[in-house]
């Protein structure tokens, strides 16, 4: 009998999942015909262009930060820190705050150089200071 529901489910969670696909098939076909239509329309303007140079625009990043939240960590722990701070420290405390993967290195290295910028233009508003680290590590202090 218990074997009944679970068939029910997975039948269920398979309508589920094929009625999602079917939806993403509409969209990529709608979207293919978006960019079939823009090619004709392009074309009508300058018929010897070469289309297939022109490169897609990048996706928007998967792990975007609040507006101020990249700011407010990285601030936040440099001010109740008691000593200098490495770029990687840094980089390791906002992901754990923000719950991202700390054992992907793709999404480390990401993080990395949005913590690096954003130390940057602290450091270029007076905020604060660094100094040669360990390593290829800047040490990063906030002005008290």
């Amino acid at each position: 009998m218990a074997e009944l529901h679970v068939v029910t489910g997975l039948i269920e969670k398979r309508r589920e999942v094929a009625g999602q696909l079917a939806a993403a098939h509409e969209a990529l076909r709608v979207l293919m015909l978006d960019l079939d239509n823009l090619d004709a329309a392009i074309r009508i303007f300058k018929p010897d262009i070469e289309l297939d140079v022109i490169r897609p625009k990048a996706l928007p990043s998967r792990h975007p930060a609040f507006k101020g939240e990249m700011t407010r960590l990285v601030l936040d722990l440099l001010r109740r820190s008691k000593k200098p701070l490495t770029t990687h420290a840094v980089t390791m405390h906002v992901m754990a705050e923000r719950k991202l993967n700390t054992e992907d290195p793709r999404m480390v290295t990401t993080i990395r150089k949005r913590v690096g910028a954003c130390l940057k233009h602290h450091r270029n508003q007076g905020r604060v200071t660094s100094e040669r680290g360990p390593g290829a590590y800047m040490l990063w202090e906030a002005l008290r």
